[in-house]
Parts: C-alpha cells; sequence; structure tokens
C-alpha cells in the first residue's frame, strides 16, 4: 500500500507541474481527418508515432528511430525496468507488451509544441483488450523529442495501478 502512495503522490507531482505548463505551451489539438502531409512537422509526426509505437511497429513509422533511442517509463510498477536504451532494445519490449493484449488504441489525443522545437507533449487516454479479456485503460502524459524526423526519445507517464489491474485476476 505504501507503494501505490508513492506512485499515486509521484503521478498527482507530475500533474500538478504539468498543469501549469499551458502558459508556455502553444497547444494545438490534433483533428482526426485524412488530409495528406508531408511527414515534416513534429506534430504530424508525433501523431503518426502514436499510431505505430505502441505495437512496436517501428518499420511502418513514416519517420526514423534514432539507433541509441531511449525509451522511459518512469511510472512503472516496482520490479519493471523503467528505461530501455537503444531501437531494438525498446522495439522487443513494446512488441512483447503488445502481444498480451489488442491494439492500444489513443483517444482524445492533444499534441502540445513547447519552446523547444524537438519536444512535443501528448496528452491521451489509452484503451485496450488484455488477452485475459480485462479491459485496460489509462490516461497518459507523454514527451517526445523529434530532430530532423527522427525520434530521440520518448517519455511516458502513466498510472501503474491500472498496469497492475490489467494483469491480476478477478
Amino acid at each position: 500500500m505504501r507503494k501505490q502512495t508513492a506512485y499515486l503522490c509521484r503521478l498527482a507531482s507530475c500533474i500538478a507541474l504539468l498543469s501549469l505548463l499551458p502558459q508556455t505551451l502553444a497547444a494545438e489539438t490534433v483533428a482526426e481527418n485524412n488530409r495528406e502531409t508531408t511527414m515534416t512537422d513534429t506534430v504530424e509526426l508525433t501523431r503518426a508515432w502514436l499510431e505505430h509505437f505502441p505495437e512496436g511497429n517501428f518499420d511502418a513509422f513514416p519517420g526514423a528511430i534514432a539507433e541509441d533511442f531511449l525509451l522511459r517509463l518512469p511510472f512503472m510498477p516496482a520490479g519493471v525496468p523503467t528505461d530501455y536504451r537503444g531501437r531494438e532494445t525498446a522495439q522487443a519490449v513494446l512488441k512483447g507488451s503488445a502481444e498480451g493484449r489488442s491494439p492500444l488504441v489513443f483517444s482524445e489525443v492533444r499534441i502540445l509544441r513547447t519552446e523547444d522545437p524537438e519536444l512535443v507533449m501528448t496528452t491521451a487516454r489509452g484503451q485496450a483488450t488484455m488477452n485475459s479479456g480485462k479491459l485496460y485503460e489509462n490516461e497518459y502524459i507523454m514527451l517526445t523529442r523529434i530532430r530532423d524526423g527522427v525520434v530521440l526519445e520518448h517519455i511516458e507517464y502513466l498510472n501503474p495501478l491500472a498496469v497492475i489491474a490489467s494483469m491480476g485476476s478477478d
């Protein structure tokens, strides 16, 4: 219980800090439509990234992923690694996760530009059905760094209790 409380406190602190960011962010809500894009814009690349990275489908991503790519998941439950360095390592972890569930679908996606032109912040809800039949639902805050069409880093804040609950038995 103490670990769960610590996770919730860390998550609440992160959300409180992020609530201050809109003062320095130029908000851009990404609309769902079929417009053609050149995939040079960081927001458009981030939208494409959200479609491919949860399944580890890096080859379908229209940009590139750095060989030394860093995937960070700071709020994962105890005993689960929080940093994965290297394109192949991160891809293997994501593909392994995808094997245990239906495709993770994001909704209520909001992609925000920051003062740093390489960094975007995304908020979204995610949903999938686990192989056990349990529904997985979570809320995400993601920071993605893209330079010249190459994803360098992805940091994902989520509720670890939702992860634990989706893996548990009824």
